[in-house]
């Protein structure tokens, strides 16, 4: 689990706690935390390290570096996975895939959003975002350790490096994703702003630039320089 200021959110307060006690091997990335993520970690006896000043990537990366199970689970830190979510990974025979999406604010765009994500981009393309939660197996994790550092879109270059090897598949099992940036920003807006980043991913723009510009006035995976 890749962190950075997770407090405000309260999503990490609900999501590790279902997993201690478990027999999952439970290694969470922090980006130099200024917010109490940290302390709770720490009061929580949660296994964590620290890259400051770190893209996403990079700590996702560095998670699957330190992994030792046969399969390995990417969590989105504002993302909530029942516990049986696990079981249905140790069980799938797909080498990669990710779960299905939900937010948690029952707007019909961003009903849309998930029905397009699970159903368009995820079945058919097999490009899955983030806060679907990925999962792979063990024999696929230097395929990500390998990707070049971005800022943004990470969650597109593994799911394209990913699907090189096989398809991937989306799992039943629901998990169920902030809205943060629809509140913050308004639906539309954030709608709106969605598809230019994916315009300007498309087109190859520099991807500081679109992450400061994805970023701006939120600075929720890391702050922007």
């Amino acid at each position: 689990m890749p962190t950075f200021n997770e407090m405000q959110h309260g999503y990490i307060q609900r999501s590790l706690p279902l997993y201690q006690g478990q027999n999952i091997e439970l290694i969470v990335v922090d980006g130099g935390s200024t917010d109490s993520t940290q302390i709770f970690l720490e009061e929580n006896n949660i296994q964590f390290l620290v890259i400051s000043d770190s893209t996403r990537l990079k700590r996702i990366q560095k998670g699957i570096e330190l992994t030792t199970g046969d399969k390995i689970i990417i969590h989105h830190p504002r993302t909530i996975l029942n516990i049986t979510a696990f079981d249905h990974v140790l069980n799938t025979k797909n080498a990669w895939g990710a779960f299905t999406h939900k937010f948690d604010h029952n707007h019909p765009l961003l009903v849309f959003t998930s029905l397009y994500s699970n159903f368009i981009r995820g079945d058919l393309r097999s490009i899955f975002y983030l806060d679907h939660c990925f999962y792979l197996d063990r024999s696929l994790k230097n395929k990500i350790i390998g990707l070049e550092d971005c800022e943004i879109f990470e969650d597109t270059e593994i799911s394209k490096t990913l699907k090189n090897h096989s398809k991937g598949k989306r799992l039943s099992e629901v998990a169920q994703t902030s809205a943060i940036r629809f509140r913050k920003n308004g639906i539309f807006k954030q709608a709106f702003l969605n598809q230019k980043m994916k315009w300007m991913y498309y087109f190859n723009k520099d991807h500081r630039q679109m992450n400061k510009e994805y970023e701006k006035n939120l600075e929720l995976n890391n702050e922007t320089k």
